[in-house]
């Protein structure tokens, strides 16, 4: 039998029990790594040498050029007010990623598929918005439509989270981005978000609820795009992150905020250059850029029989497609004697 004492009877002879941490060696800590200089710059030229296709695109060249597009680990605040088009914005921009062969998940918190998919379908077959809402297609818009739903793409693109809390939601969606590669997630609209928990303070609500949502796009390293209503006022003449409705705190962990308005007055452009925008014009107002430029307006070309966002494609890619169409590349096969 031994000799050496177990806790049992230590205990029973009153004597004090020994710490079992003493002499225990933490295997690993859950601490930060400490980075050398060596590591952060070697990191910073790998990522120089990456393709930029691993950004994706806004839909619109001129913001794409002045925000490098939607960046991997990069959240945007998106703030306009409600007559002017966020979910239209929101459709053109997953419209063009996933013609990119991209993947862009609409998390909405207020609309539901159908008004969505509407969108998009008059968007693609180019048909009269007015006339497609109420069934009245002529019989080429009919052929338009039947033509694009035969290309449809069967990707993920929608999640209805109206009835959701975002407790609940933050972990499906974590699963949905990882299981379907998803490349942007669009949060629409933050202010319609639910929470279980109570807050006393609208602000810190909607500062909290932002956060969760942040940190869902940031943990998987895609992109991500948080819509938000804006407070403006006839007197508005460009809205700034001040107009955020209920929590101006949103913007302090956005990387890039941008503000869609319509001006009551024509903003004029250099000297000796066209305006801006006239008057009614739907615009951006680039906010906050962590890495660019800043304070910028650029207009944002709009189609009133459709009700959609034209796509501003890059006037370099076009020449070089427009030489491509004009002197095709001969297949492979063909390329040599």
């Amino acid at each position: 039998m031994s000799e050496i004492p177990d806790q049992a009877d230590l205990a029973r002879a009153g004597k004090p029990l020994p710490d079992p941490k003493t002499n225990v060696r933490p295997i690993a800590l859950n601490v930060p790594r400490v980075l050398t200089v060596l590591d952060i710059l070697t990191a910073s030229v790998m990522r120089l040498d990456e393709p930029r296709t691993r950004n994706w695109t806004t839909g619109n060249y001129e913001l794409d050029r002045i925000t490098g597009g939607f960046r991997p680990g990069f959240t945007w605040l998106f703030g306009a007010a409600t007559s002017f088009g966020k979910s239209s914005w929101l459709v053109a921009f997953a419209d063009d990623n996933i013609k990119k062969k991209k993947k862009v998940l609409i998390v909405s918190s207020e609309d539901t598929e159908e008004v969505y998919g509407d969108r998009l379908m008059v968007r693609r077959s180019k048909v009269d918005a007015m006339r497609y809402r109420d069934g009245k297609l002529h019989d080429f818009e009919r052929d338009r439509v039947n033509e694009q739903l035969a290309k449809a793409e069967e990707v993920p693109v929608f999640v209805d989270a109206r009835r959701y809390p975002v407790e609940d939601l933050v972990g499906h969606l974590k699963n949905v981005i990882k299981e379907h590669k998803i490349d942007v997630v669009a949060f629409d609209y933050v202010q319609e978000f639910r929470s279980k928990r109570r807050f006393q303070d609208e602000r810190v609500k909607f500062r909290e609820i932002a956060s969760m949502l942040r940190h869902v796009t940031k943990d998987a390293k895609i992109a991500g795009v948080i819509f938000s209503q804006l407070t403006t006022t006839e007197h508005t003449k460009i809205p700034t992150r001040d107009n955020i409705r209920e929590s101006r705190d949103m913007a302090h962990g956005a990387e890039v905020i941008v503000l869609g308005f319509e001006p009551n007055a024509t903003i004029p452009g250099p000297e000796g250059k066209p305006p801006i925008a006239e008057e009614g014009d739907k615009c951006f107002f680039i906010d906050k850029v962590k890495n660019g430029p800043r304070n910028r307006i650029i207009k944002a070309p709009w189609n009133d029989d459709g009700a959609y966002f034209e796509t501003v494609p890059d006037p370099e890619q076009q020449a070089i497609d427009a030489m491509v169409d004009q002197f095709p590349i001969a297949d492979e096969d063909q390329r040599y004697p």
